[in-house]
């Protein structure tokens, strides 16, 4: 019993097992995307009932489940013919599954093409067959557009295919043409060279016979020039195997111009006749002929500039059919050639006409110094090269052949461009790929040995017959992606009428019409230019008159955009077509014109600084100059030590002022990059003594020691800027002393090698035993306006500049600056400027003694307007034993020049009335003032820029200080302006 009861249990649990496995697999069935149809195999083989489907089948079919379980599915699957499905034994001949494709027929009449995968199996005894059904109506769809797109292709491929056969033999064509064009270049290259290398004309017209023979057979050769003074047609050189002599032709204008040898010259052209065709000129009494008549006779007439100066002949009296049209091509060439050449020898004028040959010649052309070994310096270039290179030759001109052609520095072919200087011949390359940077293309060299060393270098540019090379070989795909599927707008016209003939993807978008509606218009359509303006731009780029346009452009929605129209002519089956790119340049316009206002504002800004400053400067140095000067007035007066010392004080801190004017300009300066280098002979002791001299009086005050110390290993005399390096060390020795309260400031100078032959690494250290900075502060030491102490209670004054304008200047002039400091040990800073080695001078002048120059008492007028100036003036030049006379403006030193004469002058600048340039300007070129012409003119003004001086000598000022100043100066610039 027992039993029983678990046998049923087993049962049940079995029978829901597989009710739930029946549900899952129901569910897995009808998620399947495919259409799943399950049916049985009749005895007979054909097709059962359907068994079982799933939802899909139902979906796509638009049957019900029920309907489908009463059908077969031969009911609604049928071949791409119409016919129905094939049998089973067919279907299943070879494996129990295959893969087939059907049709298959909704129950709305749609067809639906199908892929099915079909597998036999048995169920329960019974065979059955599975069949997963997959749409592929997408798939039949793309097969279709393919299988269309391939006739269409195979369609243009032939229409293109023909039209490239065509293009392919046109450019055969052009490339024998440019073969020959080359032929001819090299002919005229060597026509060039023997011009550049003969010493007289007979000696050039052998040389061109040569080259004739060569490439003609011209063995009967004649060139006869036209002396206009004597009316005639001389024999310059002639070789005839039947005539030994050649007799000048007088009176050619009174003949008539009928002998043979004139018939070139009267028509203008080149002459090319068989011996029967002479004959019959003869006979009709148009020619005459002396000596022998030939098969064939050519002639060529020589001209310059269009005017006739003699003609060519060439004869040959075997072969009526010497010469081809290649030759008659050859030789016409070449007339302009041999006509510059024989003009240049007969005139003379060597450089004049190689020059006009130079220029003329289409391919690059240069001419190099050569230096042994291996030096070639650029001498001259034709336009040809520049264009080839982009090189300007004006910035090019002394460079090495490698600075411009940098590509060859690793190549062989570089010795063998040089190989003309070993061997006298001519070198000439196949072709040359070259490639730098900048530069890239093919070349045909030929370089040929010049007088005096000079090498000729000839590049022929054949990128652009590689190119057409090329062409032959380029498909029709690649003019799609060039122009149909360019992102650039692209047209092209019509010249005749300016209908566009084409258009691209780009211009529909951008235009905003169709490609068949910009079909229908002309250019002036979307022109906002009238067509006949329209008309004249496009003649001008068919001529290649202009190549770019700027313009505007309608669009579809009537909006009118700025665009840049790059155009250029083309052939097509003999017709004119222009190709045109647009550029939308609407915004870079906008732009344009708000960076050209911002650009004059900041203009504006900073010539309103610099005006400013400059005022600023004039303002300070005029009442500084005062102050310096009643200074300098009281130190030679009768005073008491304290006095005397107060005032020693006052001219100091008006030096420092002054000191810190100069820092300040300097420092503009160098920030606008106006700060000028003068590369110049000094003498390095002189330098070391007027740095020691400057800051003796300080140092004693402070009981320093000053030291110098230079080493052997440097030289006395140098090329530099001293004027800059002379600032350098007055900053730096100026700051030591100001840093150091005991010890001593050491000033050393020594020298390395430089790299550069002829150059020294000059080497300057001043070191100190002051303060010291401490190291948070070395980082930031150099720059504007920085102190080691910025405290209000700091204890050393100044603005900061100091070593921010020495590292500038050091940098300016090529050099390089460091810095060594302990706290309370000193700092020691060393900087290194570039110096050319100098050889002193023959014959040393004797060392400048420290006695004052005693200077004749002198006539002086001085003009300056500034009351104070003018007094402090007038007293300094009475002590000093001249007599003066004072005027306030250049009018009145015009009336006092009126009045008497002068032994000097000393003139502000800066004047109401007439200023200073004005009167000195007049003085120099009036004939009013010729008795003070001559009179020496000194500038005391408070202008202290390089340019005001220059612009103060330049109009005719002897000598220029600048205010405030030194009377120690005053009189040495007096003495030496008198002397």
């Amino acid at each position: 019993m027992t039993d029983d009861i678990n046998t049923n249990y087993r049962i049940h649990k079995l029978e829901a097992s597989l009710a739930q496995s029946e549900n899952h697999f129901r569910l897995l069935f009808d998620s399947v995307e495919d259409a799943i149809f399950m049916f049985e195999v009749l005895p007979n083989g054909t097709r059962g009932l359907i068994r079982d489907v799933n939802e899909a089948a139902c979906k796509r079919l638009g049957y019900t489940r029920d309907e489908f379980l009463k059908m077969t599915v031969e009911e609604f699957s049928f071949t791409e013919t119409g016919q129905p499905s094939p049998s089973l034994f067919e279907t299943f001949a070879q494996e129990q599954k295959t893969l087939f494709e059907l049709i298959h027929i909704a129950k709305d009449k749609r067809k639906i093409p199908v892929e099915i995968s079909a597998r036999r199996f048995d169920y329960e005894g019974t065979p059955m067959i599975l069949s997963i059904v997959r749409d592929i109506s997408a798939r039949k769809e793309v097969e279709q557009s393919q299988k269309t797109y391939l006739k269409q292709l195979e369609s243009e491929v032939a229409e293109r295919t023909g039209e490239l056969e065509r293009i392919n033999e046109q450019l055969k064509n052009q490339v024998k043409e440019l073969e020959h064009s080359r032929h001819i270049q090299t002919v005229l290259y060597e026509i060039i060279s023997h011009a550049q290398s003969s010493d007289n004309l007979n000696e050039l017209l052998q040389s061109i016979h040569k080259i004739m023979i060569k490439e003609l057979h011209a063995d009967n050769f004649f060139v006869a020039l036209i002396d206009n003074d004597q009316d005639s047609l001389k024999f310059e050189y002639c070789v005839d195997k039947t005539t030994p002599h050649c007799s000048t032709i007088e009176n050619i204008s009174r003949l008539g111009g009928k002998r043979l040898s004139l018939l070139p010259i009267r028509r203008s052209e080149t002459v090319h006749m068989s011996k029967t065709q002479i004959m019959r000129l003869i006979d009709r009494g148009i020619i005459e002929v002396c000596g022998v008549i030939p098969e064939v006779w050519l002639g060529v007439p020589l001209r310059i500039r269009g005017i006739p100066i003699g003609v060519l002949v060439i004869q040959d009296y075997d072969t009526p059919s010497s010469y081809s049209s290649e030759d008659l091509q050859l030789f016409a060439a070449c007339s302009d050639q041999i006509a510059l050449a024989i003009e240049r020898k007969n005139h003379d004028d060597l450089s004049k006409s190689a020059r006009d040959i130079f220029q003329n010649i289409p391919s690059g052309l240069f001419i190099y110094q050569y230096t042994k070994p291996d030096s070639l310096k650029l001498l001259d270039a034709n336009p040809a090269a520049e264009k080839i290179t982009g090189i300007t030759l004006k910035n090019w001109i002394g460079h090495e052949f490698l600075d411009i052609w940098p590509g060859f520095d690793a190549q062989e072919i570089f010795k063998q461009f040089l190989s003309p200087l070993k061997t006298g011949k001519d070198f000439t390359s196949n072709e040359v790929l070259y490639k730098d940077k900048k530069l890239s293309g093919a070349y045909r060299v030929r370089t040929f040995l010049l007088q005096n060393d000079k090498l000729g270098i000839a590049f022929e540019d054949t990128t652009e017959q590689k190119r057409a090379e090329l062409s032959i070989r380029e498909s029709e795909e690649h003019y799609r992606a060039f122009f149909e599927d360019n992102h650039s707008v692209m047209y092209i016209l019509d010249t005749a009428d300016g209908k566009i003939l084409d258009t691209n993807k780009a211009a529909e978008a951008y235009y905003g019409y169709s490609r068949e509606e910009l079909l229908t218009m002309k250019i002036s359509d979307i022109n906002s230019l009238s067509e006949k303006q329209v008309k004249k731009i496009i003649k001008k780029v068919t001529e290649k008159t202009i190549s770019n346009i700027i313009g505007r452009h309608r669009l579809a929605n009537g909006e009118y955009r700025n665009v840049e129209i790059f155009s250029g002519p083309f052939e097509v089956r003999g017709r004119t077509r222009l190709i045109s790119i647009i550029h939308d340049i609407t915004e870079r316009l906008k732009n344009e014109a708000e960076l050209s206002e911002a650009k004059e504002a900041a203009e504006s800004a900073n010539r309103a600084k610099d005006e400013f400053l400059a005022n600023i400067s004039h303002e300070i140095r005029t009442p500084l100059n005062g102050v310096m000067g009643m200074l300098q007035l009281l130190q030679i007066a009768q005073l008491n030590k304290e006095e005397q010392s107060c005032v020693d004080t006052a001219l100091q801190s008006s030096r420092n002022l002054l000191r810190v004017l100069n820092d300040v300009l300097d420092f503009t300066k160098i920030e606008a990059g106006k700060m000028d280098i003068y590369e110049e002979p000094f003498e390095l002791t002189e330098l070391i003594k007027q740095c020691l001299d400057l800051f003796k009086i300080q140092a004693e005050e402070k009981e320093l020691q000053l030291i110098s110390n230079i080493d052997s290993s440097t030289q006395n005399y140098y090329v530099g800027d001293e004027g800059r390096i002379r600032q350098i060390l007055f900053n730096l020795v100026g700051n030591a002393i100001k840093f150091t309260e005991y010890g001593s400031i050491t000033i050393s100078v020594f020298s390395l090698p430089h790299p550069t032959p002829g150059k020294h690494r000059l080497f300057f250290s001043i070191e100190d035993t002051g303060v010291g900075i401490p190291d948070d502060k070395i980082e930031h030491i150099f720059d504007s306006f920085t102190q080691v102490d910025g405290s209000l209670s700091r204890k050393y004054q100044g603005a900061g500049l100091g070593l921010s304008i020495v590292k500038r200047l050091v940098n300016l002039i090529g050099g390089n600056i460091s810095l060594q400091s302990e706290v309370g040990m000193g700092t020691t800073i060393l900087f290194c400027v570039h110096v050319e080695m100098h050889e002193p001078p023959v014959s040393l002048q004797a060392e400048v003694t420290k006695e004052i120059i005693r200077n004749k008492p002198l006539h002086i007028l001085l003009v300056e307007d500034e009351k104070v100036n003018r007094l402090m003036a007038l007293r300094f030049l009475e002590k000093m034993g001249h007599s003066v006379v004072c005027a306030e403006n250049g009018e009145m030193c015009l009336e006092e020049l009126r009045k008497q004469t002068f032994d000097a002058i000393l003139m502000d600048i800066q004047m109401p009335v007439m200023n200073g340039l004005e009167a000195t300007h007049l003085i120099r070129t009036s004939k009013e003032f010729n008795m003070n012409r001559s009179v020496p003119i000194i500038a005391l003004t408070a202008h202290a820029t390089n340019n005001d001086r220059n612009i103060a000598i330049q109009t005719g000022m002897n000598e220029y200080i600048s205010k405030p100043f030194e009377w120690e100066l005053l009189k040495k610039t007096l003495y030496e302006v008198t002397s």
